[in-house]
Parts: structure tokens; C-alpha cells; sequence
């Protein structure tokens, strides 16, 4: 019983693979057409259509409120002030003769 109906599908695909064979270039015709249908519906759907939806999103999400703002402003002013406060502190250098006797002597007492 299997074995018939093995011998069955592989008849039939050997004769759709047969009718393809013979008729190669209208499938490959066809084939072409199904890759670039869905080419260009990709292709609109990802590139075209999100544009617009993007558009859309940033039209209505054009709002600001003032007091975010403010803090945002103020937190940017006062890692200013940091940073130049840090700039302009003069450090001792490491590589300094004196200062390494000077800590050497301070350890020895």
C-alpha cells in the first residue's frame, strides 16, 4: 500500500517536473515577475510607506515641555561649571624629584 502510493507521488512529480522542463522559459518568466512583485511590495512597504508613517508620528509627537527643558538646561550648566573648575585646578606632577624625597622622607619618619 505505501510502496503504490509512493510510486504515485513520484510519478506525478515526475511529470510536473517534466511539464516545468519543457515549458523553462515561461517558468522562469513567471518566476522572475513573483521575485519582482514581491521586490517592489517590500520595498514600498519597508521604504515608501514607513516615510510617511514617520512623518505622521513626528507630527504629532511635536510637544515640549518647558520644565524638562529647564532641568535639562540647568544639568548641562552645571557640568560646565564642573568642568571648568577641574580644568583650571593645577595638579602636582608624579615625576617630580622633590616631591618623591619629600614623600619618601615622610614615610621614613
Amino acid at each position: 500500500m505505501k510502496k503504490l502510493k509512493i510510486k504515485k507521488i513520484t510519478k506525478v512529480f515526475g511529470k510536473v517536473l517534466m511539464v516545468l522542463a519543457k515549458q523553462a522559459f515561461a517558468v522562469s518568466l513567471v518566476l522572475i515577475f513573483v521575485s519582482l512583485a514581491i521586490g517592489v511590495f517590500t520595498f514600498y512597504k519597508y521604504s515608501i510607506q514607513a516615510d510617511e508613517k514617520e512623518i505622521e508620528f513626528i507630527k504629532k509627537s511635536l510637544w515640549l515641555e518647558e520644565n524638562i527643558l529647564q532641568e535639562i538646561l540647568t544639568e548641562l550648566k552645571e557640568r560646565e561649571i564642573r568642568f571648568k573648575e577641574v580644568d583650571s585646578e593645577e595638579y602636582p606632577s608624579l615625576f617630580d624629584e622633590r616631591l618623591i624625597e619629600e614623600e619618601e622622607e615622610e614615610l621614613t619618619e
